[in-house]
């Protein structure tokens, strides 16, 4: 039995026969394979899971009978879909509604807020300052959080160039 890299084969693996092509030799032993069901990359251990060469009828044969794996994006060729053409609407430009006053950016708004502050404040208080004053609207469960990231992200990005300095703990103030 003559086997050459880029054989198309049936192999056993596991309990189950599948159509495979011999890529490369593998370093443990044996070759490692593409298999032709589902495009995973398997291993082929021995000589003797390889059961018989697939000759091109042996290949459409197991194209045909091969349904796509379950978790493949695949269809089969018979189940592709076609999209339909959708006449576009007519799309009328809407009136712009004037913007709130909001800050660009959740770092802009601390920018704002804090310079109100004397002696600094935590991110929970900049969080509430920044929703009464309506420059932030946050739209996650734990935007304190999210603020402090962005602090120390910047401060630590940025170093003396920041906008903002950590006070006591948990405490933030502009520079």
């Amino acid at each position: 039995m003559s086997i050459k890299l880029g054989q198309c084969w049936i192999a056993r693996l596991s309990k189950s026969e599948i159509a495979v092509r011999l890529d490369d030799y593998s370093p443990k032993g044996g070759w490692t394979a593409r298999s032709l069901s589902h495009g995973r990359r398997v291993w082929i251990r021995q000589p003797e899971q390889l059961i018989h060469r697939c000759d091109e009828n042996g290949l459409h044969i197991v194209a045909d009978e091969t349904e796509p794996n379950r978790r493949s994006k695949a269809l089969p060729p018979e189940q592709v879909v076609q999209e339909p053409t959708l006449l576009k609407p007519e799309i009328t430009p809407a009136i712009p509604k004037p913007a709130p006053a909001q800050a660009a950016t959740l770092l802009d708004a601390t920018v704002a807020v804090l310079r109100t502050s004397r002696s600094g404040m935590t991110t929970r208080e900049i969080i509430e300052a920044v929703q009464e004053k309506g420059l932030w609207n946050p739209g996650g469960k734990t935007p304190w959080l999210t603020l402090h990231t962005a602090l120390s992200r910047d401060i630590q990005t940025n170093g003396s160039r920041s906008r903002f300095v950590k006070k006591d703990r948990g405490k933030f103030a502009l520079r």
